[in-house]
């Protein structure tokens, strides 16, 4: 059976270091507050028409 041999530089080149994860957590965060902020000012909005307390 044929074995695959690893070498150092290729263990590792795919991960991210730890500044590089913490900037994406951030974007991900942002990008998912706005996206629910944005969903329930819409979900307000609505609640709020069907109640006619907009006028």
């Amino acid at each position: 059976m044929a074995t695959k041999k690893v070498t150092s530089d290729t263990v590792g080149k795919d991960q991210l270091d730890p500044k590089e994860e913490k900037i994406l957590d951030w974007i991900l965060n942002g990008i998912i507050v706005f996206v629910l902020g944005w969903l329930g000012l819409g979900i307000l909005l609505s609640v709020g028409g069907l109640f006619r307390l907009w006028g």
